[in-house]
């Protein structure tokens, strides 16, 4: 329902105006066209502006009309073939302010507790509507009495209402007007319209914007001025060019100090990867491949643009390919549940394992790979070098020549080239990447909902199962929180202001995902006579030891009893484990931290060894290439006797990282103190 109060700087905000012009002016102090001074647009950080394509105008445009009445989005400017900006800015969903004729006129966002579109209007835009048209939608009117307070923004209370659209419900957006139509002020409903009658006091709009902090000289009206992007590109030209001049010698500095790395450019169908797929044609002498992972979880028209892209651009020959089997994703979410923001498995198995297996096969061991990365996109992109590494892909040098562009700067680079774009950007995305992809807001979905019903729905019905079969609220699906396994704190504060229950994030999770093996440690340790502590446990089903062997042997050296079922593990300090086939598990050794510590460890390879998914992950990051998968069980196997113990799978593996996060509760020092 509210903003964040701590908004992203991530880089000085590049937005100005021309108002002689009507242009968007990037950087510069004057325009590009007639040279006068331009003004600095006020817009919520990180002010990564980007263009509002007709459908885009469309669909707002049918939004506002719903809220406000028909022709209020004219009234606002919403036209097409206009030069319109829309600004994402933190929110509990999406916010996008939109901004017309260089003023930002109001902000379409997604109301998670409405669970449905609302626009807010700031006060020029709301002048524009309730000033040009007849339309006192989505408004309530206060007696003369009232006007001067609420004027200088103070709530509107009960008893001062003489007027008011029904249809308004608490958390929606409304717009307060005096007896003769002006507008004095915009906030959200604190109650339900239609209840309006039966209560006496108390407040029924918190005001955000009013008429005092209005600034009465400014000229509010449209301009008659519509200029094109053909004119905002020229007004633009110069500064256009100095970012693509310093990013060509950015590219050509960074190939030289890695002359030895083949180079690549890593594509994803989206507007960034396709800018420095273009400075890399446009760099003299480079030679470079186009390497792009099908994670099976595209859309069609991303598949079908990058392949047309690539024959009009005559890189076929240049292009690399890796198509992921859609069964992978499947399975894994059978078994991890649905990826989160802050669980995102599906990364790990369906694009940074392939990554490495396409660079081996397309490039050899390793690449100088140009990335499409911004540090207007989040804190850990602006925080990022323009060079770095992924320890998840290791042969892989990472560089990108667009580090400190806008999304802006992107677009008028796009328009300046003439490049063909992906053409989803026209259908409301404001980015391009796997479809069901957990970073999406929920906004996101709901125009995917819309888009591709048959698509969504395959989702959809696993969302339903998995809600039913954790007894999850509604809210789980209606409010997207599937996206989160520890809820942010925006999400819990909207909760907390709404009176929605979210006590199911704070049930004992035995497992995250839908494991049938799980596993139970004993409380405290025991001690011996020998003075040795004990710490035991169990895991609820019996066990394969046969195949666990080669897992526990990455950490210790093992004995196997067949006849009696145990397998023993003793490492170099005299710490053993002693798991029998049913299930059982004992460690003891003289100190507790390092028995706890070691036990941990040999618990999290039970599960390696039982719910393997055959993702490949591991066998991209042994060096020693000692793991293998078996085709007819689809589970990794290790050649042990060439094993380094690196245990590098062990710390890649999904299984451990995304599958049992429980085990960190149940082996903390709190639990075994």
């Amino acid at each position: 329902m509210k903003k964040s109060k701590t908004a992203p700087f991530l880089g000085a905000i590049k937005l100005n105006w021309c108002d002689s012009c009507n242009l968007p002016i990037l950087d510069k102090k004057t325009c590009g066209l007639c040279g006068e001074q331009v003004r600095k647009v006020k817009i919520a950080p990180p002010g990564d502006v980007r263009p509002a394509f007709n459908k885009d105008i469309k669909r707002i445009a049918v939004i506002i009309d719903g809220k406000f009445g028909i022709g209020s989005a004219e009234a606002l400017g919403l036209v097409k073939d206009r030069i319109i900006l829309l600004n994402e800015a933190s929110y509990d969903d999406l916010l996008d302010e939109i901004i017309i004729d260089g003023l930002v006129v109001g902000a379409l966002r997604y109301n998670l507790f409405l669970e449905d579109w609302d626009f807010a209007p700031r006060m020029i835009g709301a002048k524009r509507i309730f000033e040009n048209t007849k339309n006192k939608k989505k408004s309530l009117t206060v007696d003369k009495g009232a006007v001067p307070y609420i004027t200088n923004g103070y709530n509107v209370l009960a008893p001062g209402v003489i007027k008011i659209d029904e249809t308004l419900r608490k958390g929606e957006v409304a717009v307060a007007l005096s007896p003769e139509g002006e507008v004095l002020s915009i906030g959200n409903m604190r109650i339900n319209a239609k209840n309006l009658k039966d209560i006496k006091k108390g407040v029924v709009l918190k005001p955000k914007h009013s008429l005092k902090k209005f600034d009465l000289n400014l000229d509010y009206t449209q301009k008659t001025t519509q200029p094109s992007w053909k004119e905002a590109v020229e007004a633009n030209r110069k500064i256009i060019e100095a970012y693509e001049t310093r990013a060509i010698t950015a590219i050509n500095k960074t190939r030289v100090n890695h002359i030895d790395l083949p180079v690549s450019v890593s594509f994803s169908g989206g507007k960034d990867s396709l800018v420095c797929l273009q400075l890399a044609r446009k760099t003299p002498n480079l030679d470079f491949k186009v390497i792009f992972v099908n994670t099976s979880l595209e859309f069609n028209e991303t598949i079908d643009y990058i392949e047309e892209l690539i024959s009009n651009l005559n890189l076929r020959d240049n292009y690399c390919r890796m198509d992921i089997s859609e069964d992978k994703f499947w399975t894994s979410a059978e078994n991890f549940g649905p990826p989160g923001k802050d669980y995102r498995y599906c990364c790990k198995i369906l694009k940074i394992g392939p990554i490495n297996d396409l660079i081996e096969e397309c490039l050899g061991e390793k690449t100088l790979s140009i990335i499409g990365q911004r540090g207007y996109e989040s804190i850990a992109r602006f925080e990022s070098k323009t060079l770095w590494s992924n320890p998840w892909i290791p042969n892989q040098v990472n560089f990108t020549p667009i580090q400190k562009w806008t999304a802006l700067h992107v677009w008028m680079y796009i328009f300046k080239e003439k490049l063909e774009y992906n053409p989803l950007y026209e259908e409301g995305f404001s980015r391009i990447g796997c479809w069901l992809c957990p970073a999406s807001n929920q906004a996101t979905f709901e125009i995917i909902k819309k888009m591709k019903p048959v698509l969504w729905k395959k989702w959809l019905d696993f969302l339903e199962k998995w809600q039913e079969e954790n007894s999850l609220p509604k809210e789980w699906l209606t409010w997207g929180l599937w996206r989160w396994k520890r809820l942010p704190k925006k999400i819990k504060d909207l909760a907390v202001e709404v009176g929605v229950s979210l006590d199911y994030e704070k049930r004992e999770e035995k497992t995250i995902g839908d494991w049938n093996l799980n596993f139970r440690l004993f409380e405290g340790f025991t001690t011996c006579q020998t003075g040795e502590v004990i710490l035991e446990g169990t895991f609820n089903s019996p066990l394969n030891l046969q195949r666990l062997l080669q897992f526990w042997q990455i950490f210790v050296e093992t004995d196997y009893d067949e006849e009696l079922g145990i397998l023993r593990g003793i490492d170099a300090k005299g710490t053993t484990i002693s798991i029998s086939a049913d299930g059982a598990i004992t460690a003891k050794g003289k100190n507790p931290g390092i028995v706890n510590k070691l036990l941990k460890k040999l618990v999290l390879e039970v599960f390696r060894s039982e719910e393997c998914t055959g993702c490949e992950t591991c066998l991209v990051h042994c060096s020693s290439e000692v793991i293998s998968i078996q085709p007819t069980t689809n589970q990794t196997e290790i050649e042990i006797s060439l094993c380094t113990q690196c245990r590098e799978c062990h710390n890649r593996c999904p299984v451990i990282k995304f599958g049992h996060r429980e085990i960190d509760e149940l082996f903390s020092k709190e639990n075994n103190s």
